[in-house]
């Protein structure tokens, strides 16, 4: 069953932001989900993140070269934080109806449904 704990959420934010700072612009959210699932949401940057036109949109982690090679920024940017939040990231194989299943899940999106990504030229 995936699990991943509140300390392991707050380190791995912590190496976010220590990487991606305030004053350089960015503005991060990570936070934690039923304890299961890390979820960073990058709400402002000092470069262009998006690759279509609108205010946000969830980045396939698994096609991050392949859909940001446009980018070349954003791409780094990305495979910077998956590489931080997959970390320690492992399968567990079961029996089941639902094969492999990693120890737990990982998402990034650009901006929110509520909060729409931001440009910050610092």
């Amino acid at each position: 069953m995936p699990y991943i704990s509140k300390e392991e959420v707050k380190a791995k934010r912590t190496k976010i932001r220590s990487e991606f700072k305030t004053k350089d612009g960015w503005k991060l959210s990570v936070t934690g989900s039923h304890f299961s699932s890390i979820n960073v949401y990058i709400l402002e940057a000092p470069i262009n993140m998006l690759i279509n036109d609108v205010d946000s949109e969830s980045v396939n982690v698994y096609y991050i070269e392949k859909h940001y090679k446009a980018n070349e920024k954003a791409m780094k940017v990305l495979l910077r934080i998956k590489k931080i939040i997959s970390a320690n990231v492992e399968e567990e194989v079961y029996d089941g109806d639902y094969g492999s299943v990693p120890t737990f899940y990982f998402n990034i999106d650009i901006g929110r449904w509520d909060k729409p990504f931001k440009i910050n030229k610092k």
